[in-house]
Order: C-alpha cells, then structure tokens, then sequence
C-alpha cells in the first residue's frame, strides 16, 4: 500500500520549488548588480573621454562606451567586490581621489576585506569618526583580524569618538592576538602585566611577550627579556633573557641596550 498522500501535494511541490528558484536567482542578480561596476560611473567616464583620454587600463576608444569587456570591470558581485577595489586603487594612484574612493565604498559595501581595512584606515588617520566607527565594526562583523586590533586601539585610548573601555579593548586584543596580529600579542601582554581589564597575571604576561617576540615585535622581545631577567612571570633566565635584548637591540630598541648593561651588572655581582 502507497503512503497517504493528499492529492495535489506534487503539484504544490513543483510550483514552491519554482517559486524559490525564481525568488534566489532574482536575490543574486540583485546583489550581482549591487557589486558590479556603477552605472553613474560609466557615465561619467563617457563625460570625461571627451576632455581627457582613459587612465591606464580602461583603454582608449574614440566612440561613447558599449560594452561591459571595454572597460575589463566585474560584473557579478563575487569576483565584482575585489576587481572594483583593483580599480578604486588604479584611479586613486592617478589622482582621481574622489572616484577611488567611492569605488573603494561600494567594493567594502558589497564585502571585500582590503576596501574595508583600507576605509577603516583612512578614517582613522583624517579623524573621521563615523568612517572609522563603520568600517572597523563592518571588520569586526567579518571577523578581520585587523580590524578587531584597531577597533581595540580606539576602545584602549577613547579616541575617536569610542568610549575609553578597557575591558572591550582587551576582548578585541585578545581575539586580534589569537589571530595572529603581534601588536594585539603585546596588547594582551601589557593588560595582564599591569591589570588593565581587571586580571594582573605576570605568567600570561610572559606568554604573550613571547609570542609576540616570536612574531618579531621588537618592543616585546625588550620587555620578554626584561621579565626573564628580572624573573617575572616564571624563574630567572639570563642567558634566554640575553638572547632576545640582543636580538631587540639590534633592530634599533635603545631600552634593550640599557637592560643588556643592567644584565651584564647583575651577572658580573652573581659571579
């Protein structure tokens, strides 16, 4: 005996199932169009071929623009988000600021890491307050960690138009550090050295400084030695509190060479 089956149920089917294939096509030729190059963009680039010729890698035709392959720019939004930063940067670098930056926008807007640190990043050195506060938390959102590291730096310094909160910041550091970022590494390290967010621990500090040093952040090497030297965070270590000041001093850290002389004193009393 068949399964009980109310009639008409397959008709039901075939016409939702249609109704759904038509509804995502119709989304991603949405978001594909959103992420393509800008129709006011094209526009103005017929404007401006009458006054100047095309930058460098737009080609140079004598008639009014036709087609999508003259001007090589994206058409889907996958492929679309980063080839329009590729051309923000293009126009950007012939002086065409303004251009570059609004290409620079809508690559960010339809998802592209680099635009969005590059926005972020602007905004932070022009004291733009509500670039930098959308661009870092559209960062934070895609999981960057750059931009968790930045975003920390704002809360840690209340600059910017964030809230001084130490607490935000040493999550954000922590987060940045566990991706990888030495300058976070050396964050998490100063917070738990001084108790910044609540929690002294000199053991974590050691850690921290170490992976950071290990990651080439010469002002932790500096502060990694010092510990060792002193025996902070874990036994004295000279000979390995050595190694790193000379290491840290070498690349141009003049607080290595005072605690390299510091450790000289020390080692010679000892003997």
């Amino acid at each position: 005996m068949k399964p009980f089956r109310k009639k008409g149920a397959t008709a039901i089917s075939t016409k939702l199932l249609a109704f759904v294939l038509l509804t995502v096509g119709a989304l991603q030729a949405s978001a594909a169009s959103s992420c393509s190059y800008p129709q006011d963009e094209i526009s103005s680039l017929r404007t401006d071929h009458a006054k100047t010729p095309y930058p460098s890698g737009y080609g140079k035709f004598d008639g009014p623009i036709r087609s999508w392959e003259k001007l090589d720019i994206p058409r889907d939004g996958k492929a679309g988000a980063s080839r329009l930063f590729v051309q923000a940067k293009t126009l950007m670098s012939q002086g065409d600021e303004e251009r570059g930056i609004r290409l620079a926008n809508r690559s960010a807007e339809c998802g592209d890491d680099d635009a969005i640190m590059f926005l972020a990043e602007l905004s932070i050195a022009r004291n733009n307050n509500n670039g930098a506060a959308k661009y870092l938390e559209l960062g934070r959102k895609k999981n960057l960690p750059k931009a968790k590291y930045l975003l920390a730096e704002q809360y840690d310094q209340g600059a910017l138009g964030f809230p001084k909160d130490l607490k935000r910041a040493f999550i954000l550091y922590y987060d940045a550090a566990k991706s990888g970022i030495p300058q976070a590494m050396s964050a998490v390290a100063y917070y738990f050295v001084r108790g910044q967010h609540g929690v002294k621990d000199e053991l974590a500090a050691l850690h921290w400084y170490h992976k950071a040093a290990l990651a080439g952040h010469v002002e932790s090497m500096t502060a990694y030695g010092w510990m060792l030297m002193v025996g902070k965070g874990g036994p004295v270590d000279r000979e390995e509190a050595a190694h790193y000041l000379h290491k840290a001093k070498a690349l141009g850290d003049r607080q290595a060479g005072v605690f390299l002389s510091d450790l000289a004193i020390t080692t010679k009393n000892v003997r």
